[in-house]
């Protein structure tokens, strides 16, 4: 339907499980989570589609209207509560393939240009740690094999992690409904479990992975062959984003220094690396992906969070 009305295709804010193939031409990123940010990104769209989604999630506050002036949204739930809660547009509750299936007879091959699509994440070239977001995720996703299932809690590196990293196959990026905390880790060997066919790779935080770290234990416990990337900066720095939105300096608890991901790793039986260039990066990863006998994590240093992501401001 999309390629029909050469339609620009975004994932939902804080998704749980991106519907929409991430290298597809006319795939445009994830919406960030606030109404002014996402009434910003529609500028110049006077129609708007939601499937199965909810109308939005939002998360923090971000002043500004819940559309840009002019615009129209449809909602398409097989939720009623959704349905219900969404603030803006029509919405109706009905099983969302079949709705699609019946709309596809009645959308026509459309004759406007499609939209831009995102330029190519080029090939990575060496950098050395601390690493920047786009160099560490240009190499992971680069360097990751095609049927690769991404489960992501990273943070503040969530954005950059969808500019870089695009899985084109069927349920390849999962994350938490909301955002909430404590998800990557459990989820990733559970997916492991359920697709002992595919390369499960985590893309963690070094703070957001502190919440089910014992998860480690499970998959060097059991042999669960899935693959952890950790981008350690030393912060929580989303939390840190968050309170430069809302004015609040000088938060306590938001620094993480010392900690040893690639020794805690270990103590758990997981075979755990430190990564100190793009190259090695790639290198680990693929070795990680290619040994379908017990767990591995590679950890690289990163920078530091600007104070609010650059699609975010």
């Amino acid at each position: 339907m999309a390629e029909r009305a050469k339609a620009a295709v975004w994932t939902s804010p804080l998704p749980g499980l991106s519907g929409f193939p991430e290298n597809h031409p006319l795939y445009q990123g994830l919406l960030p989570p606030g109404a002014g940010w996402i009434s910003e990104e529609l500028k110049g769209h006077d129609f708007v589609v939601v499937l199965g989604g909810p109308v939005f999630r939002y998360y923090p506050y971000i002043p500004g209207p819940y559309l840009p002036e002019g615009t129209s949204l449809i909602h398409i739930t097989s939720d009623p509560d959704e349905a219900a809660r969404a603030p803006v547009g029509d919405a109706y509750v009905a099983d969302v393939r079949a709705a699609v299936e019946a709309l596809l007879d009645e959308v026509p091959e459309s004759s406007r240009p499609a939209p831009q699509a995102r330029p190519d994440v080029p090939r990575p070239e060496l950098a050395t740690a601390p690493l920047s977001a786009a160099d560490l995720w240009t190499a992971v996703g680069h360097a990751a094999p095609a049927d690769a299932l991404f489960v992501t809690e990273a943070g503040s590196n969530e954005v950059p992690i969808t500019s870089y990293v695009r899985p084109g196959a069927a349920l390849s990026h999962m994350s938490a409904v909301g955002g909430g905390l404590g998800f990557g880790l459990p989820a990733a060997v559970g997916a492991q479990l359920a697709a002992p066919q595919r390369p499960v790779i985590a893309l963690m935080g070094d703070g957001s992975m502190h919440y089910a770290i014992t998860s480690l234990w499970t998959a060097a416990h059991y042999k669960i062959p899935v693959t952890v990337v950790v981008s350690s900066n030393d912060e929580y720095g989303v939390l840190k984003q968050f309170a430069d939105i809302e004015n609040a300096a000088a938060v306590p608890g938001l620094d993480l220094p010392q900690l040893n991901i690639v020794s805690t790793a270990a103590s758990y039986g997981v075979d755990a690396h430190e990564a100190t260039d793009t190259d090695q990066v790639a290198k680990l990863l693929g070795e990680g992906v290619a040994d379908r006998g017990r767990p591995t994590l590679v950890n690289v240093r990163t920078n530091r969070v600007k104070k609010i992501a650059p699609r975010l401001t």
